[in-house]
This record gives C-alpha cells, sequence and structure tokens, in this order.
C-alpha cells in the first residue's frame, strides 16, 4: 500500500454473529481511541502478507474505543476470510487501515430503505442503528437462507420497521426486491448492499428513480465492457511528470506505475475499496470498479486504476 494511513489494533474479542459469520472486535494498541467513523465506512484488514481485506464497519461515531467488523468464512474465496476465521487469535496485533467511507449515508430528513443480503448487512445494520437514533424513517429488508443466517436476529426479529426473509433454496424468497422497490415512496433513498445476483436485481428495479437516491456496495469488482478488446493493451501519459507508460493487456495501470516506481495510492488492487481513484485528463475509460457507477466516474473525471482500463485510444492521467 502506499500513503494510505495505518493503525496498529488488538483484536480484543471474537464473537459469534451467525452461521460461518463471526464478529470481530479490534482495539488501539495503545488504548487511546480510534479515529472515527460514519455509517457505511469501512477499514482494510491486514490479515497476514498475503491477504489484505476491506471490511465494513459495524459502528460509527466521532470517536471510537474500537472497530467491529462482520467476516463471513468463504471455503470457495479467495483465502482471506478464511486466514481470519482460522488463524486469528485474540490478543495480536494487527494493521488497519482509517476507516474510508464510499458508501455514505446522505444527511436529510427523507424516507429510507435499506436491502441487505447476508454479510450485506454489516454496513446497513450500521445505517439503519444511526437512523433509528436520529428519529428518521427508515424501513429494514434483509435476506439470508435461514433464520441460523441472519447475524443481529435478537436484535432485529422484533423491531416493526425490519421484514427478514428466508431465501431457502429460492432466490429472493417470499419477498423479491423488485417489489420492494416498487412499494418504497420515490422520494426516499435506497441503500443496497449484498452479493452480485442482488445488486443486478436492485439496479434493474431502481433504474427509473433519481440516480442520486439510489445508493449500492458491492463485494467485488464488475466485468469491464467497451470496445476494446480484452487483449490490447495502451498507453498512459502521466500528466505531472509527462512519463508515458505502455500499459500491456495482462497488467493493470496501477501494476504498471508500480513496477515503474511510481508512487500512487492503493490498497484492496480489487476495485472494492477507492484508494488508488484517480483523475482522468483525457480519454474514454471502461470502468470496472465496485465503488462508484461509470455516470459517476464520468461525471467527476475519474477512474480507479487497479482495475478500470481504456476504452479506446490511450489515457491521460493526473499523476
Amino acid at each position: 500500500m502506499a500513503k494510505t494511513p495505518l493503525l496498529t489494533a488488538r483484536l480484543n474479542r471474537i464473537e459469534y454473529g451467525a452461521r460461518e459469520i463471526n464478529l470481530y472486535h479490534f482495539g488501539s494498541a495503545h488504548g487511546d481511541a480510534l479515529p472515527g467513523a460514519e455509517p457505511g465506512a469501512h477499514i482494510d484488514v491486514i490479515i497476514n502478507d498475503t491477504y489484505t481485506r476491506q471490511y465494513s464497519l459495524i459502528n460509527s461515531g466521532d470517536v471510537l474505543d474500537e472497530y467491529i467488523i462482520g467476516v463471513r468464512c468463504d471455503l470457495n474465496g479467495r483465502g482471506g476470510s478464511r486466514a481470519l476465521h482460522e488463524t486469528s487469535v485474540v490478543g495480536n496485533l494487527y494493521t488497519l487501515s482509517e476507516p474510508r467511507n464510499n458508501f455514505p449515508l446522505v444527511a436529510d430528513d427523507g424516507p429510507v430503505a435499506l436491502l441487505a443480503g447476508g454479510i450485506g448487512i454489516t454496513p446497513l445494520i450500521n445505517m439503519y442503528r444511526t437512523l433509528s437514533r436520529l428519529g428518521r424513517p427508515v424501513d429494514l429488508y434483509y435476506w439470508a437462507r435461514t433464520s441460523d443466517d441472519f447475524v443481529f436476529f435478537t436484535e432485529l426479529e422484533s423491531q416493526s420497521n425490519v421484514r427478514l426473509v428466508e431465501t431457502g433454496d429460492t432466490p429472493g424468497g417470499s419477498l423479491g426486491i423488485g417489489e420492494v422497490v416498487a412499494a418504497t415512496s420515490p422520494d426516499a433513498h435506497l441503500y443496497c448492499c449484498g452479493p452480485s445476483p442482488m445488486l443486478d436485481a436492485f439496479t434493474a428495479a431502481s433504474a427509473d428513480r433519481a440516480p442520486e437516491r439510489v445508493h449500492l456496495e458491492r463485494f467485488s469488482a464488475v466485468v469491464s465492457i467497451g470496445p476494446r478488446q480484452p487483449n490490447e493493451g495502451f498507453k498512459v501519459t502521466l500528466a505531472r511528470s509527462g512519463t508515458v507508460l505502455d500499459v500491456p493487456v495482462d497488467q493493470t495501470i496501477l501494476e504498471t506505475c508500480l513496477a515503474e516506481g511510481i508512487d500512487v495510492d492503493y490498497s484492496c488492487e480489487e476495485g472494492t475499496c477507492g484508494a488508488c481513484e484517480v483523475k482522468v485528463l483525457s480519454g474514454a475509460v471502461s470502468h470496472c470498479d465496485a465503488v462508484k457507477t461509470p455516470a459517476e466516474h464520468d461525471a467527476g473525471a475519474t477512474m480507479a486504476i487497479c482495475c478500470s482500463r481504456a476504452r479506446d485510444g490511450d489515457l491521460v492521467l493526473d499523476i
């Protein structure tokens, strides 16, 4: 990583959350307060020399005594969650990043609908608690396979503005994403976090909504689309130095920069954290990250260099 603020934390406690899900409580290694975070924020956790992963914070506040994350052990994943589940030891020290927020709550008084799938509840439970405490109108819809898979089940099952939906082996279960979106007021803010099929359904169902009222967070980057063929390289000009880089087909812009000794910000290298976002001064981009929509990137003339590529022609970046 480069330039990402880091801190040393102690793993104070591991708590059972639900089937295959643990809650990890990290406190300052020195006993002082941790930097604050707003609902929707996440941190990087350096699990070991091999794995660095991003996890949403379950808690928030101006100053925090601990950071709490929820991690599902994915036996078919890339190994990070399994390493944390199988090797973490209470009392050990870990390196964490300070919180970043790519999924913030909009500060207004309008109604809010939160749609969570599986481990996607972790940022949304924080939002739900915050909105409830502020007295803002909020409804939470939470899909999981069975009652054993709901985190915070005891807390949520008795709440009148919470709908827990057991899906079993049927996607969506007895209540579909489209039904929820259709029944929600047009002036509501919609927040969704969950697996890709759920987010795809949410995106389709909310396509006619005002974009500024539709918010989602993905676990992984999306597939690049655009006219450029995947076996084509391209050139990137770094405007601050005038350096021109040849980005080959088997490297990202980030990897090419690092190979040339160019100091750039980055963290996850997977398009999920936003740390490597840079300004695009010229050129068209095929956006692949999971942090912003292509429209948001295009409006701000930015891209994530860890995964996104030139769509056609070459690029000039503010690096």
